[in-house]
């Protein structure tokens, strides 16, 4: 049975490649997202990727600040981290792989 009205909430790990010198680092956090739908956004703009983010993020873990102390979800936060060229794009890669596998799978 499938649940029309559901919207499924799932939690990956984002992976984002930040510059450091001549190449990158590594860095990720857990994100949860809730399945959002995207029809009303033009996820080719900077501000809708925003937008839409804000919708689907529910939860960030494992996000610290310089001393290493955890950071807690907030609001706030996670517009920080959406200024962020590499997270946003990262967050916007991670959420459409898993939603593609649920696309595929169903």
């Amino acid at each position: 049975m499938f649940n029309v009205t559901a919207r499924p909430t799932f939690t990956r790990t984002v992976t984002i490649q930040t510059p450091e010198g001549d190449g990158f680092r590594e860095d990720s956090l857990k994100a949860t997202f809730k399945v959002t739908p995207s029809a009303e956004f033009n996820l080719h703009r900077l501000e809708d990727q925003k937008a839409f983010l804000r919708e689907a993020v529910t939860n960030l873990d494992e996000v610290v600040g310089e001393d290493d102390a955890p950071i807690p979800f907030s609001a706030e936060l996670l517009d920080q981290l959406l200024g962020l060229d590499n997270v946003r794009l990262a967050m916007m890669s991670t959420y459409s792989a898993a939603v593609s596998k649920f696309k595929l799978g169903n």
